[in-house]
């Protein structure tokens, strides 16, 4: 049985929202989790009954009673993953970089800042005007530099969670390292770091979007302990966790949701912050684990057993309150595992090459599945091989809402259109093949500073077809970076890095192509560009990537501010938050 961490929190479920109902029949409630940095061959479905290093049973049984996505892919790193899921768009149409939170380009009063355009619909907005009540639970990172930018302004009536890349899993503060929060604030003189969690309330105001979480975050002084595994007391409460906390607010949110009201479906946003550095880990996971010799590989798969223990609770109390046969769960991981700094990070994506930070499989191509009693009993159990991409399920909410997903103010303001394709008569079994038959592969124009900085332009590096019985291909060009697999058993791999904290190092130079037949080969081992056959084929396919490049969205979002740090200080009482109107 799980220890009880985090005391249940107090939720103001008072306000009535005007939103317009929805034309659509028996919609469904929808719980969509995106997962941090979560590898491959660290799913349980990825991987022999027997492998005792990864354990998963949760999780695995929802594939089971579900269906798996096999070919669902994102982008390469955070930041620009969860901005194409938000807004339906493909990365190199809203963003490609993982960009410091407090970044503002001032003459750029739309898209001058990190994360989506102001101008962009995103999908609570899209899902609340199809008369669903929107919740937002765990990492944000889409952006933070104004109140448009948060949960709130962006259509979600609820939110706790926090806006930077990542923060510290006991007293939820944010450092300048690492480009994890705004490099214009660095800790003080006094060792005092600015905390990261923010949280609305149900509370039926629409001007409010939200404020400093005080109270949720730990006030225990010298709670955090460095890099231990966990702090002294964290079983009895004392230093709550912060996916425990993210737990307990999801599990609040479904037990306050008003089963009466049958006009207004949930639609919840969970987003854990696990399995992403640090790799901090309550006692209770971390003793799971005494057979893994390795430390960070230890720490990192209590963590992954922890998120597979709090979707358990999580699908148990929709099963309780009587919701689970009209859900529709959409897991899926924002980008392959972190398998750079020497394996510090933790991750694995055998048998895939590469991982986060690259564009090979092993970065790219996610674990994904759906579940839930919203499922065709004729659909479960199936593994779906189709093209599916992060942002896909944009217009496929949409759907389920009876909403038409066309961002007209994006329209307005001369911002790009959504790239998103409705999966619903995929997943359903409607039709038998995925409609997507093609998806890009981009990336920042260069790899100095894609944590934030200098502006960069967004370029497209290659391109996924799906020919039918002619294969799936993978075509890229120039330098790729990560080029290494990981083996079956941690940290077995086929190369060493260069440096720490080098996640472009070990390049495989593409110079005009390298190419990949995927469905025969997906762990990228043989190049088949030279062959004489794939010349017609490269060529097509590189005028797919080309013609793409064309419409890129590369916006100059400026520097970082120091009104970031000044105004987390001074106004949020030590929080970060908005600081522009």
């Amino acid at each position: 049985m799980r220890p009880s961490i985090v005391s249940a929190m107090a939720l103001s479920f008072l306000g009535i929202f005007c939103v317009s109902p929805a034309i659509a029949a028996q919609r469904p409630h929808i719980l969509m989790i995106l997962s941090d940095d979560f590898g491959w061959a660290d799913a349980g479905w990825h991987r022999p009954g027997n492998y005792a290093e990864v354990s998963t049973p949760a999780m695995t049984k929802l594939v089971k009673e579900g269906i798996e996505l096999d070919r669902h892919y994102a982008f390469k790193y955070c930041s620009p993953s969860r901005c194409a899921l938000q807004s339906g768009r493909h990365p190199i149409h809203v963003n490609v970089m993982n960009t410091d939170p407090g970044n503002v380009n001032k003459q750029d009063p739309v898209s001058g800042f990190a994360g989506i355009p102001r101008n962009m619909t995103g999908i609570a907005h899209v899902m609340k005007n199809g008369g669903y009540r929107t919740h937002m639970v765990g990492k944000w990172d889409v952006g933070m530099a104004t109140p448009d930018h948060t949960p709130h302004g962006r259509g979600y009536e609820s939110s706790l969670g926090y806006f930077s890349h990542e923060n510290d899993y006991w007293n939820f503060t944010v450092d300048d390292n690492g480009g994890a929060g705004p490099k214009s604030c660095p800790t003080s003189e006094e060792g005092q770091s600015i905390v990261d969690l923010w949280v609305k309330e149900f509370d039926g105001n629409p001007d409010d979007f939200g404020g400093p979480a005080i109270g949720l975050n730990s006030s225990i002084p010298k709670c955090f302990v460095g890099n231990d595994a966990f702090p002294a007391n964290s079983l009895a409460g004392a230093c709550p966790y912060e996916d425990a906390l993210f737990e307990q607010r999801v599990l609040s949110i479904i037990d306050h949701h008003d089963l009466n009201d049958t006009e207004r479906p949930l639609f919840l946003f969970y987003s854990p912050h696990i399995v992403h550095e640090p790799l901090q880990v309550p006692e209770f996971w971390y003793n799971k684990f005494p057979f893994i010799e390795d430390e960070n590989r230890r720490r990192y798969h209590a963590m992954v057993n922890f998120m597979d223990g709090a979707i358990q609770n999580i699908t148990g109390r929709l099963k309780s309150r009587g919701m689970w046969q009209d859900t529709l769960v959409v897991f899926s991981a924002d980008n392959g595992g972190a398998i750079y700094r020497n394996g510090t990070a933790g991750g694995n994506n055998y048998p895939l090459r590469g991982g986060k930070a690259a564009n090979f499989e092993g970065g790219i191509r996610v674990n994904a599945f759906v579940s839930g009693g919203y499922i065709p009993q004729s659909q479960r159990g199936r593994k779906l091989e189709g093209l599916v991409a992060l942002w896909d399920w944009y217009a496929t909410f949409a759907h389920f809402a009876g909403v038409d997903p066309t961002d007209n103010r994006a329209a307005r303001a001369d911002l790009p259109g959504i790239d998103s394709i409705d999966m619903s008569g995929y997943i359903l079994g409607e039709s038998r093949a995925s409609p997507r038959k093609s998806m890009v592969v981009g990336a920042p124009s260069g790899y100095r500073d894609i944590w934030g900085g200098d502006h960069m332009k967004t370029q497209v590096n290659g391109v996924i077809v799906d020919e039918g019985n002619a294969g799936l291909w993978k075509l890229l060009v120039g330098a790729v970076s990560m080029d290494v697999w990981t083996g079956p058993h941690f940290p077995n791999k086929t190369a060493t890095w260069t440096a720490d904290n080098s996640p472009e190092q070990l390049f495989l130079d593409c110079n005009e192509a390298c190419l990949w037949r995927l469905d025969q080969d997906p762990s990228e081992h043989f190049d088949v560009s030279k062959s004489p056959d794939n010349a017609e084929r490269i060529a097509r396919m590189k005028a797919v990537a080309e013609a793409a490049n064309a419409t890129t969205f590369s916006p100059n979002r400026g520097t970082s501010d120091p009104l970031a740090c000044t105004t987390a200080k001074n106004k949020w009482n030590n929080f970060w938050g908005p600081f522009l109107p």
